[in-house]
């Protein structure tokens, strides 16, 4: 039986939203979505994720970056993507969330990437600060 080797990533919502909306550093996300759909690596995330890049694309529609059209066509590709959210410990990511004095929701990124031994992928730079 052959070991799976491939490469994972536990990604937040700010790094879809920047593949999505094309802000930040695209560039990075594009390659990693690339790979992604090719099978070459895997990518994971809480449940939560799929709450946040919804909120996310209703903001920007809100804000004029796009339009409603353009929402639900981005919506439709993000959910094609179909990133999996794996059932973690919830007592961990409460715990998380007081140690590293982060939300519960950022805390939930943290414990999945920790639990999976997996590097997150984020644009945010409170998530950034944290993981250094």
């Amino acid at each position: 039986m052959e070991e799976n080797t491939k490469t994972a990533f536990v990604v937040d919502a700010s790094f879809v939203l920047a593949f999505l909306l094309r802000d930040g550093d695209y560039q990075q996300t594009d390659m990693i979505f690339k790979k992604y759909r090719d099978n070459e690596l895997s990518l994971f995330a809480p449940e939560l994720l799929y709450y946040e890049v919804i909120n996310g694309l209703k903001s920007a529609c809100l804000s004029k970056k796009i339009d409603q059209k353009q929402s639900n066509e981005l919506l439709t590709l993000f959910l094609s993507l179909d990133i999996k959210t794996p059932v973690f410990n919830w007592g961990e990511t409460l715990l998380k969330s007081f140690v590293k004095k982060v939300s519960c929701y950022d805390a939930s990124y943290l414990v999945l990437a920790h639990n999976l031994n997996v590097k997150l992928l984020t644009f945010d730079k409170k998530l950034r600060r944290v993981l250094l």
